[in-house]
């Protein structure tokens, strides 16, 4: 399902301090004033021009906006997106414009640039809104999309100066680690795992990923462990307990250790000082 919004569904469905699990991939683009989120626990400000590349993977926190935002928002699964669309960039790039905050940060600063992004999203909305059914309208807005993706990607893609059209074998061992961990890692801790997955050394993989990704392989169990433990506090159904069990812990007290190292905050507290809503 395609959904275009604005900011007015974001202030009617998000409040300040309050964190959000995206339930599809988005985009966002900010074309006039600033929105600053947390995304997974790091604060992040988006200012005119910036687009806001939105996973499903993340916990994001609306932290503040400018009385004077106005948002974009373009919203689906990722399934309907490679269904109706045919984008085509390599794993590694498609990782990088996922990971890179830098660049998230950097595009459309041309004036040109950005009105051409606007005129597209404001045409596919016109057609979103509208309830008028013609022939080959659906066609037409996932177009649309397709412009605006490569539009974004492109841009993104520009600034790695090292960009090719395919990944070498060091970048696809990376990523095959990076999406083992995210099927594994509530059961799977050791990197020892993933390297017999790989069929390669423990040291080899440490020394791929960290010259990959420039941080070192555990980083990404930690990350995922964290992040997921932070959604399922969220949720007041479910008792520590429980969560620590769910992610593989020994005991509850194993768990509440791990969290607070990594967080500063006991689950406990953390519960109590969050709320979680899904969202677009």
């Amino acid at each position: 399902m395609l959904r275009i919004l604005d900011e007015k569904f974001l202030f009617e469905n998000t409040k300040i301090g309050q964190s959000f699990r995206p339930e599809n991939f988005a985009f966002i683009l900010v074309y006039e004033g600033s929105i600053t989120l947390e995304v997974n626990g790091n604060g992040l400000c988006f200012q005119k021009g910036n687009v806001i590349i939105i996973s499903s993977n993340n916990l994001y926190k609306l932290i503040d906006t400018s009385l004077d935002l106005k948002i974009y928002l373009l919203s689906s699964n990722k399934e309907t997106i490679r269904k109706y669309t045919n984008i085509n960039i390599n794993r590694y790039d498609a990782y990088r414009i996922a990971n890179d905050e830098t660049n998230k940060n950097k595009i459309y600063h041309n004036s040109l640039e950005l009105q051409y992004l606007i005129n597209q999203f404001i045409q596919l909305k016109s057609y979103y809104d509208s309830g008028v059914e013609f022939s080959f309208k659906n066609e037409i807005m996932w177009n649309i999309v397709s412009i605006i993706i490569y539009s974004v990607f492109g841009k993104l893609i520009m600034g790695f100066n090292d960009s090719n059209a395919t990944s070498s074998r060091k970048e696809e061992i990376a990523l095959d680690f990076i999406r083992l961990v995210s099927l594994h890692f509530k059961n799977e801790k050791e990197l020892k795992f993933y390297a017999d997955k790989l069929y390669i050394t423990v040291k080899y993989l440490s020394n791929t990923v960290r010259e990959i990704t420039k941080v070192p392989p555990t980083y990404f169990i930690t990350d995922s462990v964290i992040n997921e433990a932070k959604i399922n506090l969220l949720d007041n159904n479910t008792s520590i307990k429980e969560i620590a069990n769910q992610l593989g812990f020994a005991d509850q007290y194993t768990f509440g250790k791990f969290f607070k190292k990594h967080t500063g905050l006991s689950p406990k507290h953390y519960r109590l000082e969050n709320t979680l809503i899904q969202s677009f």
